[in-house]
Protein backbone atom coordinates (compact mmCIF):
# COMPACT_ATOMS: atom_id res chain seq x y z
CA UNK A 1 0.00 0.00 0.00
CA UNK A 2 1.04 3.60 -0.79
CA UNK A 3 1.41 6.44 0.89
CA UNK A 4 -1.27 8.90 -0.54
CA UNK A 5 -2.45 11.34 1.46
CA UNK A 6 -5.11 12.49 -1.31
CA UNK A 7 -6.54 8.94 -1.12
CA UNK A 8 -8.85 9.21 1.87
CA UNK A 9 -11.15 6.57 1.20
CA UNK A 10 -10.99 2.06 1.10
CA UNK A 11 -12.18 2.10 -2.10
CA UNK A 12 -9.80 4.95 -3.69
CA UNK A 13 -7.10 3.49 -2.02
CA UNK A 14 -8.03 -0.01 -3.99
CA UNK A 15 -8.52 1.79 -7.08
CA UNK A 16 -4.74 3.69 -6.64
CA UNK A 17 -3.34 0.32 -5.97
CA UNK A 18 -4.91 -1.54 -8.78
CA UNK A 19 -3.53 0.60 -11.13
CA UNK A 20 0.11 0.77 -9.56
CA UNK A 21 -0.02 -3.25 -9.63
CA UNK A 22 -1.42 -4.02 -12.69
CA UNK A 23 -2.48 -1.39 -14.80
CA UNK A 24 1.06 0.66 -14.77
CA UNK A 25 2.45 -1.97 -17.08
CA UNK A 26 -0.71 -3.40 -18.74
CA UNK A 27 -1.59 0.31 -20.04
CA UNK A 28 1.42 0.84 -22.80
CA UNK A 29 1.44 -2.71 -23.66
CA UNK A 30 4.33 -4.60 -24.34
CA UNK A 31 6.63 -1.21 -24.76
CA UNK A 32 8.27 0.21 -22.16
CA UNK A 33 6.61 3.88 -21.04
CA UNK A 34 8.12 6.07 -17.84
CA UNK A 35 4.81 8.37 -18.57
CA UNK A 36 2.81 5.17 -16.96
CA UNK A 37 4.98 3.08 -15.19
CA UNK A 38 6.56 6.25 -13.42
CA UNK A 39 5.75 9.97 -14.15
CA UNK A 40 2.13 8.95 -13.03
CA UNK A 41 2.62 7.40 -10.15
CA UNK A 42 5.41 10.09 -8.84
CA UNK A 43 2.82 12.68 -10.16
CA UNK A 44 -0.08 11.38 -8.01
CA UNK A 45 1.62 11.36 -4.35
CA UNK A 46 2.52 14.96 -4.91
CA UNK A 47 -0.43 16.61 -6.91
CA UNK A 48 -4.73 16.07 -6.15
CA UNK A 49 -5.57 16.39 -9.89
CA UNK A 50 -3.15 13.69 -11.44
CA UNK A 51 -3.73 11.50 -7.95
CA UNK A 52 -7.70 11.48 -8.79
CA UNK A 53 -7.45 11.30 -12.10
CA UNK A 54 -5.39 7.75 -11.90
CA UNK A 55 -8.38 6.73 -9.34
CA UNK A 56 -10.90 7.34 -11.92
CA UNK A 57 -9.52 5.47 -14.96
CA UNK A 58 -8.81 2.64 -12.28
CA UNK A 59 -12.41 2.46 -11.01
CA UNK A 60 -13.45 2.90 -14.90
CA UNK A 61 -11.29 -0.24 -15.51
CA UNK A 62 -12.87 -2.08 -12.60
CA UNK A 63 -16.54 -0.81 -12.99
CA UNK A 64 -16.80 1.03 -10.27
CA UNK A 65 -19.12 4.30 -12.09
CA UNK A 66 -19.88 5.27 -9.09
CA UNK A 67 -16.17 6.15 -8.05
CA UNK A 68 -15.00 7.37 -11.52
CA UNK A 69 -17.50 10.13 -11.72
CA UNK A 70 -16.62 10.92 -7.73
CA UNK A 71 -13.12 10.93 -8.86
CA UNK A 72 -13.56 12.46 -12.35
CA UNK A 73 -15.05 15.78 -10.71
CA UNK A 74 -12.46 15.64 -7.67
CA UNK A 75 -9.33 15.82 -10.63
CA UNK A 76 -11.24 18.39 -12.56
CA UNK A 77 -11.33 20.87 -9.57
CA UNK A 78 -7.85 20.21 -8.61
CA UNK A 79 -6.85 21.11 -11.90
CA UNK A 80 -8.68 24.62 -11.71
CA UNK A 81 -5.97 26.12 -10.04
CA UNK A 82 -3.07 24.76 -12.51
CA UNK A 83 -5.02 26.18 -14.99
CA UNK A 84 -5.31 30.04 -13.69
CA UNK A 85 -1.27 29.86 -13.41
CA UNK A 86 1.41 30.33 -16.95
CA UNK A 87 4.45 28.40 -14.93
CA UNK A 88 5.58 25.53 -16.85
CA UNK A 89 5.02 23.17 -13.76
CA UNK A 90 1.59 23.73 -14.10
CA UNK A 91 1.42 23.10 -17.23
CA UNK A 92 2.98 19.63 -17.45
CA UNK A 93 0.54 18.75 -14.45
CA UNK A 94 -2.10 19.94 -16.96
CA UNK A 95 -1.15 18.14 -19.57
CA UNK A 96 -0.39 14.53 -17.26
CA UNK A 97 -4.00 14.93 -16.40
CA UNK A 98 -5.15 15.19 -20.27
CA UNK A 99 -3.23 12.09 -20.77
CA UNK A 100 -5.53 10.23 -18.09
CA UNK A 101 -8.86 12.00 -19.28
CA UNK A 102 -8.09 10.90 -22.39
CA UNK A 103 -7.55 7.54 -21.60
CA UNK A 104 -10.64 7.48 -19.21
CA UNK A 105 -12.69 8.63 -22.10
CA UNK A 106 -11.68 6.17 -24.47
CA UNK A 107 -12.00 3.49 -21.50
CA UNK A 108 -15.60 4.58 -21.37
CA UNK A 109 -16.35 4.36 -25.02
CA UNK A 110 -16.39 8.45 -25.26
CA UNK A 111 -14.23 8.63 -28.35
CA UNK A 112 -15.46 12.16 -29.16
CA UNK A 113 -14.40 13.38 -25.89
CA UNK A 114 -11.04 11.68 -25.81
CA UNK A 115 -10.61 13.29 -28.76
CA UNK A 116 -10.94 16.90 -27.62
CA UNK A 117 -8.99 16.08 -24.50
CA UNK A 118 -5.98 14.25 -27.01
CA UNK A 119 -6.01 17.59 -29.34
CA UNK A 120 -6.27 20.38 -26.76
CA UNK A 121 -3.01 18.72 -24.92
CA UNK A 122 -1.12 18.42 -28.44
CA UNK A 123 -1.60 21.73 -28.56
CA UNK A 124 -0.61 22.67 -24.90
CA UNK A 125 2.38 20.64 -25.62
CA UNK A 126 4.14 23.23 -28.02
CA UNK A 127 4.31 25.25 -24.76
CA UNK A 128 6.63 22.87 -23.14
CA UNK A 129 10.38 24.40 -23.35
CA UNK A 130 11.13 21.50 -25.43
CA UNK A 131 9.05 22.58 -28.05
CA UNK A 132 10.38 26.06 -28.18
CA UNK A 133 10.89 27.25 -31.80
CA UNK A 134 8.87 24.54 -33.11
CA UNK A 135 8.35 25.94 -37.02
CA UNK A 136 4.88 25.37 -38.58
CA UNK A 137 5.64 22.86 -41.60
CA UNK A 138 5.19 25.13 -44.71
CA UNK A 139 2.01 25.95 -46.09
CA UNK A 140 0.27 22.99 -44.97
CA UNK A 141 -0.76 24.43 -41.81
CA UNK A 142 0.64 21.33 -39.99
CA UNK A 143 2.61 21.74 -36.57
CA UNK A 144 5.00 20.09 -35.60
CA UNK A 145 6.02 18.33 -32.74
CA UNK A 146 9.75 17.18 -31.76
CA UNK A 147 10.65 13.82 -30.43
CA UNK A 148 13.36 13.69 -28.01
CA UNK A 149 15.58 10.24 -29.28
CA UNK A 150 16.43 9.47 -25.58
CA UNK A 151 14.07 10.09 -22.53
CA UNK A 152 15.95 11.98 -20.09
CA UNK A 153 13.16 14.37 -18.82
CA UNK A 154 9.87 14.74 -17.22
CA UNK A 155 9.13 16.52 -20.79
CA UNK A 156 10.17 14.67 -22.73
CA UNK A 157 8.00 11.29 -21.46
CA UNK A 158 4.66 13.63 -21.55
CA UNK A 159 5.82 14.23 -25.45
CA UNK A 160 6.07 10.41 -26.27
CA UNK A 161 2.98 9.71 -24.51
CA UNK A 162 1.03 12.24 -26.33
CA UNK A 163 2.54 11.08 -29.92
CA UNK A 164 1.80 7.26 -28.85
CA UNK A 165 -1.68 7.97 -28.48
CA UNK A 166 -2.00 10.26 -31.18
CA UNK A 167 -0.68 7.99 -33.75
CA UNK A 168 -3.80 5.11 -32.30
CA UNK A 169 -5.91 7.52 -32.99
CA UNK A 170 -4.68 9.13 -36.54
CA UNK A 171 -4.87 5.45 -37.31
CA UNK A 172 -8.24 4.75 -36.48
CA UNK A 173 -9.45 7.41 -39.06
CA UNK A 174 -9.37 10.30 -37.96
CA UNK A 175 -6.13 11.94 -39.26
CA UNK A 176 -3.84 14.09 -37.09
CA UNK A 177 -3.03 17.67 -37.59
CA UNK A 178 0.18 17.53 -36.42
CA UNK A 179 3.56 15.70 -38.00
CA UNK A 180 6.83 14.63 -36.17
CA UNK A 181 10.56 15.41 -36.01
CA UNK A 182 12.64 12.95 -33.94
CA UNK A 183 15.52 14.46 -32.32
CA UNK A 184 17.43 17.46 -33.03
CA UNK A 185 18.84 16.21 -36.39
CA UNK A 186 15.09 17.18 -37.78
CA UNK A 187 15.19 20.71 -37.03
CA UNK A 188 18.16 20.40 -39.80
CA UNK A 189 16.61 18.69 -42.36
CA UNK A 190 13.11 19.41 -41.98
CA UNK A 191 10.21 17.79 -40.99
CA UNK A 192 9.99 15.95 -44.57
CA UNK A 193 13.27 14.29 -44.48
CA UNK A 194 13.35 10.83 -42.66
CA UNK A 195 16.91 9.94 -41.65
CA UNK A 196 16.39 6.80 -40.31
CA UNK A 197 19.58 5.34 -38.93
CA UNK A 198 21.63 1.86 -40.12
CA UNK A 199 20.54 0.00 -36.94
CA UNK A 200 18.34 0.61 -33.61
CA UNK A 201 20.24 0.68 -30.09
CA UNK A 202 16.78 0.09 -28.24
CA UNK A 203 12.95 -0.88 -28.70
CA UNK A 204 12.21 2.02 -27.99
CA UNK A 205 14.05 3.75 -30.53
CA UNK A 206 12.58 1.47 -33.57
CA UNK A 207 9.41 2.34 -32.33
CA UNK A 208 9.99 6.22 -32.34
CA UNK A 209 10.66 5.99 -36.12
CA UNK A 210 8.24 3.56 -36.83
CA UNK A 211 5.53 6.15 -35.26
CA UNK A 212 7.31 9.15 -37.26
CA UNK A 213 6.55 7.24 -40.72
CA UNK A 214 3.30 6.05 -39.87
CA UNK A 215 2.33 9.87 -38.51
CA UNK A 216 4.07 10.84 -42.09
CA UNK A 217 1.93 8.25 -44.12
CA UNK A 218 -1.63 9.51 -42.49
CA UNK A 219 -0.89 12.99 -43.23
CA UNK A 220 0.36 12.62 -46.66
CA UNK A 221 -2.86 10.66 -47.05
CA UNK A 222 -4.90 13.03 -45.71
CA UNK A 223 -3.63 15.81 -47.96
CA UNK A 224 -4.13 13.36 -50.63
CA UNK A 225 -7.44 13.00 -49.75
CA UNK A 226 -8.37 17.54 -50.04
CA UNK A 227 -6.22 17.16 -53.67
CA UNK A 228 -8.09 14.60 -55.09
CA UNK A 229 -9.63 15.82 -58.82
CA UNK A 230 -11.35 14.34 -61.83
CA UNK A 231 -7.79 13.64 -63.53
CA UNK A 232 -6.57 12.40 -59.88
CA UNK A 233 -3.07 14.53 -60.50
CA UNK A 234 -1.36 15.05 -57.18
CA UNK A 235 0.79 18.44 -56.96
CA UNK A 236 5.09 16.89 -57.27
CA UNK A 237 5.93 17.76 -54.02
CA UNK A 238 3.23 15.37 -52.59
CA UNK A 239 4.76 12.61 -55.22
CA UNK A 240 8.05 13.26 -53.84
CA UNK A 241 7.16 12.80 -50.37
CA UNK A 242 5.45 9.71 -51.13
CA UNK A 243 8.88 8.45 -52.60
CA UNK A 244 10.75 9.38 -49.34
CA UNK A 245 8.27 8.02 -47.17
CA UNK A 246 8.13 4.65 -48.94
CA UNK A 247 12.11 4.95 -49.15
CA UNK A 248 12.17 5.33 -45.25
CA UNK A 249 10.68 2.25 -44.68
CA UNK A 250 12.53 0.23 -46.33
CA UNK A 251 15.21 1.83 -44.59
CA UNK A 252 13.40 1.43 -41.39
CA UNK A 253 13.24 -2.95 -42.03
CA UNK A 254 16.60 -2.99 -43.07
CA UNK A 255 17.66 -1.18 -39.87
CA UNK A 256 15.50 -3.76 -37.75
CA UNK A 257 16.73 -6.27 -39.12
CA UNK A 258 20.06 -5.78 -38.63
CA UNK A 259 19.03 -4.99 -34.69
CA UNK A 260 17.11 -7.98 -33.54
CA UNK A 261 20.29 -9.48 -31.63
CA UNK A 262 21.37 -6.23 -30.03
CA UNK A 263 17.55 -4.91 -29.11
CA UNK A 264 16.63 -8.15 -27.59
CA UNK A 265 20.22 -9.41 -26.30
CA UNK A 266 18.66 -10.37 -22.70
CA UNK A 267 15.90 -13.08 -24.74
CA UNK A 268 13.15 -10.73 -23.11
CA UNK A 269 9.45 -11.88 -24.03
CA UNK A 270 7.97 -9.10 -23.91
CA UNK A 271 11.30 -6.96 -26.16
CA UNK A 272 10.75 -9.77 -28.53
CA UNK A 273 6.49 -9.64 -28.73
CA UNK A 274 7.42 -6.16 -29.02
CA UNK A 275 9.19 -6.52 -32.14
CA UNK A 276 6.88 -9.73 -33.99
CA UNK A 277 4.32 -5.83 -33.19
CA UNK A 278 6.53 -3.20 -35.15
CA UNK A 279 7.36 -5.60 -37.91
CA UNK A 280 3.46 -6.04 -38.06
CA UNK A 281 2.48 -2.57 -37.81
CA UNK A 282 5.53 -1.84 -40.38
CA UNK A 283 3.69 -4.38 -43.23
CA UNK A 284 0.58 -2.30 -42.42
CA UNK A 285 2.03 0.85 -42.89
CA UNK A 286 3.77 -0.19 -46.32
CA UNK A 287 0.14 -0.86 -47.47
CA UNK A 288 -0.89 2.24 -46.23
CA UNK A 289 2.15 3.89 -48.09
CA UNK A 290 1.61 2.24 -51.47
CA UNK A 291 -1.90 3.14 -51.88
CA UNK A 292 -2.77 6.93 -49.73
CA UNK A 293 -1.95 8.24 -53.66
CA UNK A 294 -4.76 5.93 -54.64
CA UNK A 295 -7.39 8.97 -55.02
CA UNK A 296 -10.58 7.75 -54.90
CA UNK A 297 -9.83 4.18 -57.22
CA UNK A 298 -10.66 1.34 -54.05
CA UNK A 299 -9.17 -1.40 -56.65
CA UNK A 300 -5.92 -0.37 -56.02
CA UNK A 301 -5.80 -2.40 -53.05
CA UNK A 302 -6.51 -5.87 -55.44
CA UNK A 303 -2.43 -5.93 -56.42
CA UNK A 304 -1.86 -6.00 -52.35
CA UNK A 305 -3.74 -9.19 -51.42
CA UNK A 306 -0.10 -10.86 -50.82
CA UNK A 307 0.82 -8.43 -48.48
CA UNK A 308 -2.31 -8.36 -46.77
CA UNK A 309 -2.14 -12.14 -46.11
CA UNK A 310 1.44 -11.57 -44.84
CA UNK A 311 -0.37 -9.48 -42.35
CA UNK A 312 -3.35 -11.08 -41.16
CA UNK A 313 -0.71 -14.14 -40.96
CA UNK A 314 1.70 -11.55 -38.94
CA UNK A 315 -1.36 -10.83 -36.52
CA UNK A 316 -2.13 -14.42 -36.18
CA UNK A 317 1.43 -15.32 -35.00
CA UNK A 318 1.85 -12.75 -32.14
CA UNK A 319 -1.81 -13.35 -31.02
CA UNK A 320 -0.65 -16.67 -30.20
CA UNK A 321 2.32 -15.94 -28.99
CA UNK A 322 0.81 -12.96 -26.52
CA UNK A 323 -1.83 -16.00 -25.81
CA UNK A 324 0.87 -18.16 -23.71
CA UNK A 325 3.41 -15.18 -23.08
CA UNK A 326 0.38 -13.13 -21.13
CA UNK A 327 -2.05 -16.37 -20.45
CA UNK A 328 -1.42 -15.11 -16.27
CA UNK A 329 -2.61 -11.88 -17.29
CA UNK A 330 -5.45 -10.48 -14.62
CA UNK A 331 -9.12 -11.35 -15.78
CA UNK A 332 -10.61 -7.76 -15.72
CA UNK A 333 -11.80 -6.11 -18.95
CA UNK A 334 -8.34 -5.55 -20.90
CA UNK A 335 -7.41 -1.96 -21.84
CA UNK A 336 -4.52 -0.85 -23.01
CA UNK A 337 -3.50 2.78 -24.55
CA UNK A 338 -1.28 1.57 -27.34
CA UNK A 339 -0.91 0.02 -30.29
CA UNK A 340 -2.15 -4.16 -30.39
CA UNK A 341 -4.40 -6.40 -33.04
CA UNK A 342 -7.23 -4.45 -33.44
CA UNK A 343 -5.73 -1.48 -36.25
CA UNK A 344 -4.23 -3.86 -38.46
CA UNK A 345 -6.94 -6.81 -38.12
CA UNK A 346 -9.60 -3.57 -38.42
CA UNK A 347 -6.97 -2.34 -41.75
CA UNK A 348 -7.67 -5.98 -43.40
CA UNK A 349 -11.35 -6.55 -42.72
CA UNK A 350 -11.94 -2.95 -44.71
CA UNK A 351 -9.19 -2.62 -47.29
CA UNK A 352 -8.77 -6.29 -48.07
CA UNK A 353 -11.42 -7.63 -50.88
CA UNK A 354 -10.12 -11.39 -50.84
CA UNK A 355 -13.20 -12.93 -49.13
CA UNK A 356 -11.59 -15.12 -47.27
CA UNK A 357 -8.74 -13.31 -45.86
CA UNK A 358 -11.56 -11.08 -44.52
CA UNK A 359 -13.56 -13.01 -42.93
CA UNK A 360 -10.39 -14.18 -41.34
CA UNK A 361 -9.66 -10.39 -40.12
CA UNK A 362 -13.20 -9.98 -38.78
CA UNK A 363 -13.65 -13.48 -37.04
CA UNK A 364 -10.20 -12.68 -35.56
CA UNK A 365 -11.11 -8.61 -34.37
CA UNK A 366 -14.35 -10.50 -33.08
CA UNK A 367 -12.39 -12.30 -30.48
CA UNK A 368 -10.91 -9.33 -29.67
CA UNK A 369 -13.03 -7.62 -27.00
CA UNK A 370 -11.07 -5.21 -25.21
CA UNK A 371 -9.84 -1.47 -25.89
CA UNK A 372 -6.92 -0.28 -27.20
CA UNK A 373 -7.13 3.95 -26.82
CA UNK A 374 -9.87 4.72 -29.01
CA UNK A 375 -10.64 1.28 -30.60
CA UNK A 376 -12.91 -1.08 -29.16
CA UNK A 377 -12.40 -4.46 -30.47
CA UNK A 378 -16.45 -5.25 -30.31
CA UNK A 379 -17.52 -2.34 -32.40
CA UNK A 380 -14.68 -2.21 -34.56
CA UNK A 381 -15.74 -6.05 -35.24
CA UNK A 382 -19.29 -5.01 -36.09
CA UNK A 383 -18.49 -1.81 -38.07
CA UNK A 384 -16.48 -4.18 -40.46
CA UNK A 385 -18.88 -6.74 -40.58
CA UNK A 386 -21.54 -4.27 -41.64
CA UNK A 387 -19.43 -2.63 -44.29
CA UNK A 388 -18.26 -6.04 -45.65
CA UNK A 389 -21.89 -6.94 -46.13
CA UNK A 390 -22.58 -3.42 -47.76
CA UNK A 391 -20.12 -4.06 -50.32
CA UNK A 392 -20.43 -7.60 -51.26
CA UNK A 393 -24.30 -7.90 -51.19
CA UNK A 394 -24.59 -11.49 -53.80
CA UNK A 395 -21.29 -10.78 -55.08
CA UNK A 396 -20.24 -14.50 -53.54
CA UNK A 397 -23.80 -16.01 -52.21
CA UNK A 398 -23.10 -19.08 -54.64
CA UNK A 399 -19.12 -19.59 -53.15
CA UNK A 400 -18.09 -21.22 -50.06
CA UNK A 401 -16.03 -18.83 -48.30
CA UNK A 402 -13.55 -18.87 -44.69
CA UNK A 403 -15.49 -17.61 -41.97
CA UNK A 404 -13.09 -18.23 -39.34
CA UNK A 405 -9.48 -18.90 -38.84
CA UNK A 406 -7.95 -22.16 -37.59
CA UNK A 407 -4.56 -21.96 -38.17
CA UNK A 408 -1.70 -20.01 -39.84
CA UNK A 409 -1.64 -22.39 -43.18
CA UNK A 410 -5.03 -21.63 -43.76
CA UNK A 411 -3.93 -17.62 -44.15
CA UNK A 412 -1.08 -18.57 -46.45
CA UNK A 413 -3.58 -20.95 -48.84
CA UNK A 414 -5.93 -18.15 -49.44
CA UNK A 415 -3.19 -15.25 -50.18
CA UNK A 416 -3.82 -16.43 -54.14
CA UNK A 417 -7.64 -16.87 -54.63
CA UNK A 418 -8.63 -19.35 -57.22
CA UNK A 419 -11.30 -17.73 -59.70
CA UNK A 420 -13.78 -16.24 -56.76
CA UNK A 421 -15.75 -12.85 -58.01
CA UNK A 422 -14.46 -9.50 -57.73
CA UNK A 423 -16.27 -7.09 -55.46
CA UNK A 424 -17.62 -4.32 -57.79
CA UNK A 425 -15.60 -0.85 -57.84
CA UNK A 426 -18.60 0.90 -57.58
CA UNK A 427 -19.62 -0.54 -53.99
CA UNK A 428 -16.51 0.02 -52.39
CA UNK A 429 -16.09 2.09 -48.90
CA UNK A 430 -13.65 4.84 -49.58
CA UNK A 431 -14.04 6.13 -46.19
CA UNK A 432 -15.45 4.68 -43.03
CA UNK A 433 -16.07 7.14 -39.84
CA UNK A 434 -17.05 5.40 -36.84
CA UNK A 435 -19.35 8.15 -34.94
CA UNK A 436 -19.38 6.94 -30.76
CA UNK A 437 -22.72 7.30 -29.04
CA UNK A 438 -22.56 9.97 -26.46
CA UNK A 439 -24.37 7.98 -23.93
CA UNK A 440 -24.31 4.20 -24.83
CA UNK A 441 -20.50 2.58 -25.34
CA UNK A 442 -21.71 -0.37 -27.11
CA UNK A 443 -23.57 1.81 -30.00
CA UNK A 444 -22.08 3.82 -32.89
CA UNK A 445 -23.26 5.76 -35.89
CA UNK A 446 -21.33 4.68 -39.05
CA UNK A 447 -20.60 6.81 -42.19
CA UNK A 448 -19.57 4.66 -45.11
CA UNK A 449 -18.79 6.93 -48.31
CA UNK A 450 -18.73 5.41 -51.91
CA UNK A 451 -17.28 7.23 -54.85
CA UNK A 452 -18.49 6.05 -58.51
CA UNK A 453 -16.71 7.62 -61.45
CA UNK A 454 -19.14 8.75 -63.99
CA UNK A 455 -19.05 10.60 -66.94
CA UNK A 456 -20.52 14.28 -66.92
CA UNK A 457 -20.40 16.64 -69.93
CA UNK A 458 -18.05 14.63 -71.63
CA UNK A 459 -15.63 14.39 -68.17
CA UNK A 460 -15.12 11.85 -65.83
CA UNK A 461 -15.92 13.24 -62.22
CA UNK A 462 -15.93 11.17 -58.81
CA UNK A 463 -19.47 11.06 -57.25
CA UNK A 464 -20.21 10.50 -53.65
CA UNK A 465 -22.86 8.64 -51.87
CA UNK A 466 -23.01 8.00 -48.53
CA UNK A 467 -24.54 5.26 -46.79
CA UNK A 468 -25.42 5.62 -42.74
CA UNK A 469 -25.40 2.31 -40.47
CA UNK A 470 -26.05 1.47 -36.69
CA UNK A 471 -24.00 -0.65 -34.66
CA UNK A 472 -25.05 -1.94 -31.49
CA UNK A 473 -22.99 -4.96 -29.39
CA UNK A 474 -24.95 -4.77 -26.41
CA UNK A 475 -25.29 -7.92 -24.82
CA UNK A 476 -28.46 -9.32 -25.37
CA UNK A 477 -29.89 -10.28 -21.99
CA UNK A 478 -32.62 -13.11 -21.49
CA UNK A 479 -35.80 -13.10 -19.95
CA UNK A 480 -35.10 -13.62 -16.84
CA UNK A 481 -31.49 -11.64 -16.84
CA UNK A 482 -33.24 -8.62 -17.50
CA UNK A 483 -36.02 -9.06 -15.15
CA UNK A 484 -33.42 -9.61 -12.09
CA UNK A 485 -31.41 -6.34 -13.72
CA UNK A 486 -35.17 -4.41 -13.18
CA UNK A 487 -35.40 -5.77 -9.59
CA UNK A 488 -31.94 -4.56 -8.96
CA UNK A 489 -32.51 -1.13 -10.37
CA UNK A 490 -36.00 -0.61 -8.71
CA UNK A 491 -34.04 -2.16 -5.43
CA UNK A 492 -31.25 0.59 -6.24
CA UNK A 493 -33.67 3.83 -6.58
CA UNK A 494 -35.84 3.13 -2.93
CA UNK A 495 -32.20 3.03 -1.34
CA UNK A 496 -31.14 5.90 -2.85
CA UNK A 497 -34.37 7.93 -2.12
CA UNK A 498 -33.97 6.80 1.53
CA UNK A 499 -30.65 7.89 1.78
Amino acid sequence: MSLLPGASSRQEKEAFNHFQSYMANKLPGVFESEFWEKLVLQASVQETAVLQSTIALAAGQLGNEALTLTAYNRAIGGLGEHLKRQDTYALRVTLITCILFTSLEFLRGSRSTGESHLHNGLRLLRELPSQAGNPSSGGSQKKIIRLSRSLRSVDDSVVEAFTRMNVQFAVFGQGSEFLYQLGHDARNHGSSSYHVPLSFDRLGEARQWLDLLINGVLSLSSQADKHVTGQLKFPSNMRRMHKRIEAALEKWMLAFESSLQTVNATGSTRISIGLDVLRTYHTMTKIMAATCLRGRDETVYDKHTASFASLLYQVWGLWNRAAVAFRDTPSKFSFTTDMGFIPPLYFTALKCREPNLRRMAVDLLAKAPHIEGPWDGRIAAAVARRVMKLEEGDTFHDHELTASIVGASEVKDEAVTPSLPIVPASSRANKVIVHSDPTVREKARVEVRIYVRERVNKQWKWTCEVKELNVDVTPQLTTELRRVSRLNMEECTVRARVQ
